[in-house]
């Protein structure tokens, strides 16, 4: 019995996260390429405060939401991957898998760390863009016994 693209995702879905998580990107570009995808759900799959296997699963989700027109083109995108990646294999020139893996875990929580602050249970996110403080300083002379305001241009 033939399985159709939607099936053979949710049936392989294991190894499909495995496969993908080191090409997230280059899977979202190809399916907004081919129109399945929105600028606006690539952006939401890609959010740094997931690691690359949650984007990985959430790219899933998505596809399997949007139809077996979507899966069949996300199959063929990791299919071209797998064989060009073979091609790469036989030249001698492949990065190990699990360094590729660990250095985009670490630009991701790098990332993630960098650009949101995140509330104790971990329920809601702020852009660190969006947070701003106003700071006085004061010095303290003993001499004069006066305090002057200082700004960030002193």
């Amino acid at each position: 019995v033939q399985k159709t693209s939607a099936e053979t995702i949710l049936i392989q879905r294991l190894s499909l996260v495995c496969k993908l998580q080191d090409c997230v990107d280059g899977a979202l570009e190809a399916l907004l390429e081919s129109g399945h995808f929105s600028s606006e759900e690539r952006d939401e799959v890609l959010l740094p405060v997931h690691t690359p296997s949650q984007q990985a699963r959430r790219l899933l989700d998505h596809v399997g939401s949007k139809g077996e027109s979507a899966a069949s083109a996300l199959l063929q995108f990791i299919q071209r991957r797998q064989e060009s990646g073979s091609q790469q294999n036989q030249r001698g020139l492949e990065i190990p898998k699990e360094l590729v893996r660990y250095q985009k875990k670490l630009s991701s929580s790098v990332s993630a760390q960098s650009c949101f602050l995140s509330t104790y249970g971990g329920t809601s996110h702020v852009s660190l863009d969006d947070v701003f403080t106003e700071v006085q300083l004061e010095l303290h002379h003993s001499s004069s016994g006066v305090h002057q305001p200082l700004g960030l241009e002193d």
